[in-house]
């Protein structure tokens, strides 16, 4: 995306970029990418067969963020993180971005875009409050609530208030494995989520570049320099409990 597109030339280094399906980041040429989504390409294929199938990139790395397996790329072991329009489609969003902090390195970027609702599809919908969020992260939610799912089949799919029956488990099916939006923000409540989780993380990061759904008119956008955390930081979080049991 156009508005996205000049802020990546400032990544250097090893990084992973998660979930790009068929819209991977223009890092530049002297960076190692690898791509990390939920199922192989050719899964993807199959499943999203409206998309060009020549646009699907490969996966290096197969697993799934709800399950925390990002955390498996190891601890500060990467210099950039791109994670555009994924965290609205996970069970625990929380866990996500303390896990992309996790596996980058201080002074590596991290990269986080989420979509405004009022410019998509979304706009019925509820935004998602960080009192959900947390009790989602505090009861170390793999897996979407139907709940979640059915609003998006009620308020976004045409007609689908008046599906019933098997039809209605089937497209439910459908929407689970499509991964479709199960959280909703918009910009105000996503920077609100994300300042208080990275402070309740004892994350220290600062926003370079951030642009707003004001501006973009269609999602929030930022670039996240990870910083060292304090002494004091370092000491408390050793026995702090999170849902990764780490």
């Amino acid at each position: 995306m156009k508005h996205r597109n000049p802020h990546y030339s400032i990544l250097k280094g090893r990084g992973i970029e998660i979930g790009a399906l068929h819209e991977p980041a223009p890092v530049p040429d002297e960076c190692e990418r690898l791509f990390f989504d939920v199922r192989t390409r050719e899964e993807s294929i199959k499943l999203f067969d409206e998309l060009d199938p020549e646009l699907i990139v490969p996966v290096d790395v197969v697993g799934d963020a709800d399950s925390r397996d990002i955390r498996k790329l190891g601890h500060e072991s990467m210099d950039f993180v791109i994670a555009n329009h994924v965290i609205e489609h996970l069970a625990n969003p929380m866990a996500f971005v303390e896990d992309l902090f996790y596996v980058t390195k201080p002074g590596g970027l991290v990269v986080l875009s989420a979509p405004d609702k009022r410019f998509t599809y979304d706009s019925k919908r509820d935004v998602t409050s960080y009192d959900h969020l947390l009790l989602d992260y505090q009861r170390r939610e793999i897996r979407p609530d139907n709940s979640h799912y059915m609003d998006f089949i009620v308020k976004v799919l045409p007609d689908g208030d008046k599906k019933t029956g098997q039809e209605l488990e089937d497209l439910l099916d459908l929407v689970y494995r499509r991964r479709e939006h199960v959280h909703v923000w918009d910009t105000d409540a996503f920077v609100e989520f994300l300042k208080r989780s990275l402070k309740s993380f004892g994350v220290v990061a600062e926003p370079i570049v951030e642009l707003f759904g004001d501006d973009t008119k269609f999602e929030y956008f930022s670039i996240w320099k990870k910083g060292k955390p304090s002494f004091w930081t370092r000491l408390t979080s050793r026995f702090r409990p999170n849902a990764a049991g780490n």
